[in-house]
């Protein structure tokens, strides 16, 4: 439909109607979304994965892995708020319409596992009893306690009822709620949550206000920035509305969608109201609105589709929060463009602003057109030294890409003065490790073999696990048997060894309702829990590889147990998988984005030289910011894997409205230097203004404690500031020199404009 057809009174109050009749919709869905947010960092992986499907395997065998670790200073083997709490937590919670089910299915106490290991039949002797305990539920000191519960269904349910009913619990009990210590998966995820949820509460009413200013000093009208304020405002609520309205939940990834709508909407629509104040300024305020939107709209199309590439290339991932936020992502931008379009030329065609209308015909040229043709004719001099040392640069920081590494661990997602890595470290100094890797003994069950003779092989690998490096503790059903033999069977013992295995037959029911045996189709199930640090710097993959060089040997040389295996579940060989396929997703999503926009840009200006040289600037921002992050080593974490393809998507923008203007230059028969300075002095103060409002916008989450937010927002203002650079610059030299020749339009083009 024709931009005129859209202007007249009548369409004019169509899309009035339109705009104001969704807006509940808008709203309602964007209040849902916020309200329903959920994480867990072992919820990233598709199910189809190797080692999630493992998990779920061990869950289905074994029951939930989520497990609550619960302590306070100076809890011992005598406190009596130990079995008060356990006794609390597992009881149905009363509620208006009866009793709700309880929030854990289990909840044992140091003591309560040591009066077991003492009495009949074990009698162990309590040093010994004290022993088996040591670096899961009793501390090195042999006497600081804890608790483990077990979360139920309805925790798992609603994770932050569960952890707000264990500090609820441990007040009715005479807990001073600050003191009481609280670590494990559950807790995690709702401190992640919480953490997430601040601070966009906290940050995004501050980035409003800064683009919100930043519009109206750059536009020098309070009309136009309210404007461009309310469809950017509109289409932030429209992407949260999105998620909620197509069944899914927001996480702390999705949670940045709001803010970057916002910050991208608003940078488009700059670019709009730019070419609106060129028209007023050329031809008058009457009919502006149409002259702006026949001439912004195909470099606004492109500039959004392109950054939509650049979000969108974020689908292929792995990594399930990142492939949501490319989706929605690359959604919002393009329906943004259609607000834009839609909303702004009708407003300012409804409400022209007829005294900054005057203002700006009155005044002469301004100073920052007599900047930049300044600034051009410096670029244009050294244009062949700019070159060379962006190819330099891009050289030598492109090599040092490869040092960059991911993390997916919890202490590299939260601050280190946070609640509840402050808890892990607590307990884990306390108490023992916390990290669990559940390795699974499957014994086919065709194998004859005794269950003495089982439990010996059992502790033979947890005794094995015990050794390698990075291992904290380990668990299985042996540490709740009797003392097991030592050494090869002989005659003497071997009347023991009868009288010991019928006492084993007799309580392998005790090892089954403990959760560390399991009768399946495949077999039996014998688990072994290890324990590893969260809190040291344990490089998860090298002990992960180092278990599997001991277990693997071992089970292949038991003659009694052929077709024996090890399954490695848990947490940690989750999250090593989360940390490859983070770096895998970051080179993938990259080159897919680089290889869409560029073929983009090839269609665009009907070359494939051509195509290739325009990326040079927008691959120059990445490539350094990056390549100095591979110099210092820096581990990045699902925040900074997203920004090199959104911010790649997002540079290109100002490249396509600079060349844009400089074959429309070429076309009205300037040489390529004057058509460079035509160039500047019609895109070049929008592209500043644009990218100061998205990386001043986004730079305020900056002060966010939740890393991924953190770390996003710097990594974005960094490289849309270097993407601004490169424009202003490298793009500049290019065109100016011999290379620019590949950007002129072809003399038929020239004819058909």
């Amino acid at each position: 439909m024709e931009s005129s057809r859209l202007l007249t009174s009548r369409f004019r109050l169509l899309i009035f109607l339109l705009f104001v009749g969704c807006y509940p919709l808008v709203l309602h869905g964007a209040i849902q979304a916020w309200f329903s947010t959920a994480n867990r960092v072992l919820d990233w992986l598709p199910a189809d994965f190797e080692e999630t499907e493992k998990l779920m395997w061990f869950a289905h065998q074994f029951g939930s892995d989520e497990i609550l670790m619960v302590s306070w200073i100076g809890c011992g083997w005598a406190d009596p708020h130990l079995p008060q709490l356990a006794d609390a937590l597992v009881q149905p919670i009363p509620s208006e319409e009866g009793e709700s089910p309880a929030l854990f299915r289990v909840a044992l106490t140091s003591p309560q596992i040591l009066e077991e290991l003492m009495k009949p039949p074990l009698r162990l002797p309590r040093d010994e009893a004290i022993e088996r305990l040591q670096g899961w539920l009793v501390g090195p000191d042999r006497t600081t306690s804890c608790l483990i519960a077990l979360v139920s269904e309805a925790g798992i349910h609603d994770r932050k009822a569960a952890v707000d009913r264990v500090y609820a619990c441990a007040e009715a009990c005479g807990l001073d709620r600050k003191d009481v210590i609280v670590a494990g998966s559950t807790v995690d995820g709702v401190a992640i949550d919480r953490i997430s949820l601040d601070a966009l509460l906290e940050f995004n009413g501050a980035s409003l206000v800064v683009c919100f200013l930043l519009t109206w000093l750059f536009l020098r009208s309070f009309r136009l920035a309210l404007l461009v304020f309310v469809s950017a405002v509109y289409c932030q609520q429209l992407g949260m509305a999105m998620v909620y309205y197509t069944g899914r939940q927001m996480d702390s990834v999705l949670l940045m969608i709001a803010s970057l709508a916002y910050v991208l909407v608003t940078s488009g629509a700059v670019h709009l109201v730019n070419y609106y104040i060129d028209a007023v300024r050329t031809h008058g305020l009457e009919g502006a609105p149409r002259r702006a939107f026949h001439a912004a709209l195909l470099p606004c199309l492109l500039a959004s589709t392109t950054t939509a590439m650049g979000l969108g290339s974020l689908t292929v991932s792995k990594i399930i929060p990142i492939a949501r936020f490319g989706w929605y992502g690359a959604a919002v931008v393009l329906t943004g463009l259609a607000i834009i379009f839609l909303w702004l030329p009708t407003a300012l065609e409804q409400w022209p602003p007829r005294r900054w209308a005057a203002r700006l015909r009155s005044e002469p040229t301004s100073r920052a057109d007599d900047f930049w043709r300044w600034w051009s004719r410096i670029v244009t001099s050294h244009a062949g030294k700019i070159c060379l040392i962006t190819i330099l640069a891009m050289g030598i920081t492109g090599w040092a890409v490869r040092g960059v590494r991911t993390t997916a661990r919890l202490h590299d997602l939260l601050p280190p003065d946070s609640r509840v890595i402050q808890d892990y470290g607590w307990l884990e100094e306390h108490i023992g490790p916390l990290v669990p890797v559940e390795i699974v003994l499957v014994i086919p069950r065709e194998n004859r073999a005794s269950i003495l003779d089982r439990l010996l092989l059992v502790e033979r690998a947890r005794m094995t696990l015990e050794g390698v490096e990075g291992v904290g503790s380990t668990i299985s059903a042996a540490n709740f048997a009797p003392a097991l033999p030592a050494g090869p069977a002989s005659i003497r013992d071997r009347g023991r060894r009868i009288a010991l295995r019928r006492q084993l037959d007799s309580h392998r029911k005790d090892y089954i309702e403990a959760g560390y045996l399991v009768d399946s189709s495949e077999g039996e199930l014998w688990r072994i829990s290890v324990r590893v640090p969260a809190h040291a710097r344990v490089d998860y993959a090298a002990m992960l590889a180092r278990m599997r060089e001991k277990i693997d040997p071992l089970l292949a040389a038991e003659e009694k147990f052929s077709g024996v295996r090890a399954e490695f579940c848990g947490g940690v060989p989750l999250i090593q998988k989360a940390q490859e396929q983070l770096l895998t997703d970051l080179i993938e999503s990259f080159l897919l984005a680089f290889v869409l926009i560029a073929v983009a840009m090839a269609i665009l200006l009907r070359s494939l030289v051509a195509g290739a040289l325009s990326m040079i600037p927008n691959l120059l921002p990445c490539t350094l910011i990056f390549g100095v992050m591979g110099w210092l080593g820096t581990k990045i974490e699902i925040g900074a894997v997203m920004t090199a393809s959104v911010a790649l998507g997002v540079a290109v923008d100002g490249t396509l409205h600079f060349v844009t203007w400089f074959r429309r230059g070429i076309e009205q028969g300037m040489n390529r230097r004057d058509a460079v300075c035509f160039s500047y002095s019609r895109c070049a103060t929008a592209m500043v203004q644009s990218s100061m409002i998205c990386g001043l916008g986004l730079l305020v989450f900056s002060a966010s404690d939740f890393v991924p937010i953190h770390r996003f927002a710097w990594l974005m203002f960094t490289l849309l500031a270097a993407a601004l650079v490169a424009d202003v610059v490298v793009t500049p030299a290019i065109l100016a020199g011999p290379l620019g020749r590949y950007f002129e339009p072809h003399p038929r083009q020239r004819g058909d404009g």
